[in-house]
């Protein structure tokens, strides 16, 4: 199920490579549009593929040690969101004030930070800031938060926010195939990081991780 739940995911972006292909095999003159929209298409699939080697790497259990200290990760996390960033105009702010260690290594660590502020930055509007912050619970866990200011998600998305290929109504008007936070949330489970959202319709949504202090 998995298999072909994938394989229908990949034909979407195939499809519409191959069409921009053949208008621009009927031009005198290959336009760049069509090429962009190829170049587009082939790097979504590319990124489906690693997640979904990703998920099955996790499924299987092989996961490394290692640990990362936030403002580290924050500073790599910035730099590959810059482009994300810059586009919108959307400030992403740091307000961590914690020596906080996240018992990640770096690779997984960029990859659920990346998904999660992407997706801040993806649903926020434009000219908006994204704020990652921290705090000590009363029960000695350290909690990371990512906050927007994007239209919020419904109560019956949320329940379903972490699933596999699950995409609400409005995420269905944006490019993306529903894995990003599944990965998230395998990841976190895997390394027992407790990942979760609060979020209201019209308030923007909080992305919530808690760890134990190391």
């Amino acid at each position: 199920e998995f298999i072909a739940n994938a394989s229908h995911e990949l034909k979407t972006p195939l499809t519409r490579a191959l069409s921009s292909i053949d208008i621009a095999l009927l031009q005198t003159e290959i336009r760049r549009s069509e090429m962009d929209l190829v170049k587009q298409d082939i790097l979504e699939i590319d990124n489906l593929i690693e997640k979904l080697l990703l998920l099955g790497k996790v499924r299987e259990g092989a996961m490394p040690k290692g640990q990362i200290k936030i403002n580290l990760l924050m500073e790599t996390i910035q730099k590959k969101l810059y482009p994300e960033l810059f586009s919108k105009q959307i400030a992403l702010q740091n307000d961590n004030k914690l020596p906080i260690i996240i018992p990640l290594p770096l690779e997984y660590a960029q990859i659920v930070f990346s998904n999660i502020i992407s997706n801040a930055i993806k649903y926020s509007p434009e000219k908006s800031v994204v704020i990652v912050s921290s705090r000590e619970t009363e029960n000695s866990l350290w909690e990371v938060r990512v906050k927007d200011t994007g239209p919020g998600i419904d109560p019956k998305d949320r329940e379903h926010i972490f699933d596999r290929f699950y995409r609400s109504n409005k995420a269905r008007r944006s490019q993306g195939y529903g894995l990003g936070l599944s990965l998230v949330k395998q990841i976190c489970d895997e390394y027992g990081i407790i990942v979760r959202v609060e979020s209201m319709v019209g308030q923007g949504s909080t992305f919530i991780l808690s760890f134990p202090r190391i």
